[in-house]
């Protein structure tokens, strides 16, 4: 009876144990993230909205602007390099032409720094806002057509790509309409710190050590209690003898 007690105390011993070492570990694993610009309230998109701090806005359709006729597609262009070359002649950001001359080039940039869990690193987007009244839009990058990483409409459009990799990050409109377009394109460079941690740190190698702790003193215990050696029952007793005198 006793040596079920005990087998059983040491199962449960070795559950609670495995419980404090799983949730030590999760919790020197956990990493959260603070971001500056502040993401909160809204979220990342908040942060990006909040990280532009510069920008340019084309006309579209009116004099001096920029002319989209019909059946003609505008591409309106951010750059990224990894060494981005300045002119300072020409201030920062700079503008280039794009194929066809219908839409503009705005850069160079930097791209986003890779992401890390041990240091902090900077993230970039290209946002582009605008606001066709017709025709279609996509975009595309380095290798070709991409998705937006965050959109909304207020009505304009806001599309926010977080730009990975050098290349060219273009905002494309295709000119369907029987006339030319009449619009405003805004493109937005934006960049966003991110702060890994990790709250749990210590919380987490204190509960481990407390496992340890807890696993050390229970193993001391035997899984068995030694057994009592018995007394022989004729021991300190005559041994009778025969006749003879033998036992």
């Amino acid at each position: 009876m006793t040596q079920r007690i005990n087998s059983i105390r040491h199962v449960l011993a070795g559950i609670a144990i495995l419980a404090l070492l799983a949730w030590g570990i999760y919790a020197i694993l956990t990493v959260t993230t603070s971001t500056s610009p502040s993401s909160s309230p809204g979220g990342i998109v908040n942060a990006v909205l909040r990280g532009s701090y510069v920008s340019t806005t084309y006309s579209v359709g009116t004099p001096g602007g920029i002319t989209i006729p019909l059946n003609s597609e505008a591409q309106f262009t951010m750059i990224f390099e990894s060494n981005p070359a300045y002119d300072a002649s020409k201030g920062w950001p700079q503008n280039y032409p794009v194929p066809g001359g219908e839409g503009a080039g705005w850069g160079p940039f930097l791209p986003s720094d890779p992401s890390s869990i041990l240091s902090s690193y900077t993230v970039r987007y290209a946002v582009f806002t605008f606001l066709f009244s017709g025709g279609a839009s996509w975009l595309t990058g380095p290798q070709g057509q991409i998705s937006t990483t965050y959109g909304f409409s207020t009505p304009a459009n806001t599309w926010i790509v977080e730009v990975n990799s050098p290349g060219n990050y273009t905002l494309r409109f295709q000119n369907f309409q029987s006339t030319n377009e009449t619009a405003q394109v805004t493109m937005s460079y934006s960049s966003v710190l991110f702060t890994p941690s990790r709250p749990y740190l210590y919380v987490g190698l204190a509960t481990i050590a407390v496992a340890v702790a807890f696993f050390l003193a229970t193993g001391l215990v035997p899984w068995r209690r030694p057994e009592t050696p018995q007394k022989p029952s004729n021991l300190g007793k005559e041994m009778p003898t025969d006749a003879l005198g033998r036992f």
